[in-house]
C-alpha cells in the first residue's frame, strides 16, 4: 500500500483495486496509485472529476486501521457500466464439479480459464465440467440453491453429498466436456537420471 505524507487524525484513508483513496478533512480526496514505483505520484481530485470519469466508490466493508475501505465501479447508468453489463452476459464459460479432501465443489470460470481454475484447485479428483454457455454463472447458483442444504456457508463447498445427489449433478453438467489435462512443453519435462 502506498504512503501518504501527512496521516491527520481528522482524515481517511481507503483503497481501491488501483489506487488509494486519502481524504484531508478539507472535502479534497488524494488519490494515491498503489503501485510501488508510482506511489510518490498524488493527485487531486473533486467529486465532480469522479463524476467525469464515470465513476463512483463503493465501500467494501472492510477497514484498515479503522479507515473504510472503498474500490472504484463504474456509476450505475453510465456507459462504461452498461459495456461491462453486456460483456460479462457475452462471456462464455463453464459450471465445474470437483472432489476435494472428502468435500464437493460447485464452481465456475470463463472458457478461457476454466482448465488453469479447476487444476489451481488441486482436485482429487475432477467430477464434471458443461459445456461452454452464456448463462454458467446462472447455472452455478441454480445448482447452488438446489444444494443450500449442504453448502458450508457461503462457500461453493457442499459437505454430505449422497452418491445419488453426486450422480445427478454429474448427469446435469453432462460429465466433462473439456480438456483439462496437462500436457508439458518439452522445456519443462524432467530429464532421466
Amino acid at each position: 500500500m502506498g504512503e501518504l505524507y501527512r496521516n491527520q487524525s481528522t482524515s481517511t484513508l481507503t483503497t481501491s483495486s488501483e489506487f488509494i483513496i486519502y481524504n484531508n478533512g478539507t472535502g479534497q480526496s488524494v488519490f494515491a496509485n498503489k503501485e510501488p514505483e508510482l506511489q510518490s505520484v498524488q493527485y487531486i481530485i473533486s467529486q465532480e472529476e469522479l463524476d467525469a470519469f464515470g465513476l463512483e466508490a463503493e465501500p467494501l466493508n472492510i477497514s484498515f486501521h479503522g479507515r473504510e475501505a472503498f474500490r472504484f465501479i463504474p456509476k450505475k447508468g453510465s456507459k462504461r457500466h452498461l459495456k461491462e453489463i453486456e460483456k460479462k452476459a457475452s462471456t462464455v464459460g463453464c459450471v465445474y464439479f470437483i472432489k476435494s479432501c472428502g468435500d464437493h465443489k460447485i464452481g465456475s470460470s470463463n472458457i478461457t480459464r476454466i482448465k488453469r481454475r479447476v487444476l489451481g484447485q488441486c482436485p482429487d479428483e475432477i467430477l464434471a465440467i458443461s459445456k461452454p454457455m452464456k448463462k454458467f454463472r446462472q447455472y452455478e447458483k441454480e445448482l447452488h440453491k438446489e444444494f443450500a442444504s449442504k453448502r458450508v456457508l457461503k462457500y461453493e463447498i457442499f459437505k454430505n453429498l449422497t452418491q445419488s445427489e453426486i450422480d445427478w449433478i454429474i448427469e446435469q453438467l453432462g460429465g466433462i466436456n473439456v480438456d483439462v489435462t496437462q500436457k508439458h512443453s518439452k522445456g519443462r519435462r524432467m530429464a532421466n537420471g
